[in-house]
């Protein structure tokens, strides 16, 4: 055998060599990210039972970079969790991170959350917007967008009792010619202060109204919670499984 044949052989062995080493060196390290995806996902669902959804963010926000198969997931996880640790603001970002990323299939999933998400940082307008045309496909969509639209509508009543909110009367003065008149108007300003309790009450009452009905949605995770408070524990979206 020339030495020519030797090293072409040679070379033939390095390459069918490589040919084989490469794929599993390839497949190994999908196994090792896979295996870290999944650590970092039992992670944060542990620390959400737990009642820790600062830790459980911290662990979702680790697969940003690992999880190629589904990029969504992360950011959306790590938005449920900061959700539920009370911080709105953080949990809109993730989930507009997320919107874009996902599938068709869960687009509705992220636009409801996103929804939850404006309404409990206060903004339930963004809320009804991001919703996009979920409510006529999606069943919680439209129990979401139900509650925002009842949010918008107390607001607006309860902004425009405050406006009608007469000032204090002035003190009683002696009795004289118009002291009649003068009763009168007085009279006329507590019937008014009267109506306008009155409509304040019935603003609070659609707002527990609404609330009640977002019980299960994220939406006032409690009787009594405000809607910049999204509590904790159970409370909130639920995260997605990977």
């Amino acid at each position: 055998m020339s030495g020519r044949e030797r090293s072409r052989r040679q070379v033939w062995r390095r390459r069918l060599l490589l040919a084989g080493v490469l794929p599993a060196l390839a497949a190994a390290a999908f196994s090792l990210e896979v295996v870290v995806v999944l650590h970092h996902d039992a992670e944060g669902r542990g620390a959400l039972a737990d009642g820790a959804p600062a830790r459980a963010a911290e662990a979702y926000a680790a697969n940003r970079t690992l999880n190629l198969l589904e990029p969504w997931v992360a950011p959306y996880d790590e938005a449920t969790a900061r959700f539920r640790a009370g911080d709105p603001v953080g949990a809109v970002r993730g989930y507009a991170t997320a919107l874009p990323l996902a599938p068709a299939e869960q687009e509705c999933r992220v636009r409801t959350d996103l929804a939850l998400a404006h309404a409990a940082a206060g903004a339930p307008a963004r809320g009804v917007r991001a919703l996009g045309d979920c409510p006529v496909t999606d069943e919680r969509a439209a129990e979401v967008l139900s509650a925002l639209q009842d949010d918008l509508a107390a607001a607006d009543e309860a902004a425009e009792a405050d406006e009608q909110v007469p000032t204090d009367p002035p003190p009683d003065e002696p009795s004289g010619p118009g002291d009649g008149q003068d009763r009168a108007g007085r009279g006329e300003q507590a019937a008014r202060q009267g109506e306008l309790g009155e409509r304040n009450d019935r603003g609070q009452e659609r707002r527990q109204q609404a609330e009640d009905r977002a019980d299960g949605t994220g939406i006032g995770a409690g009787r009594g919670q405000g809607r910049g408070d999204p509590g904790a524990g159970e409370a909130g979206p639920p995260a997605y499984s990977w």
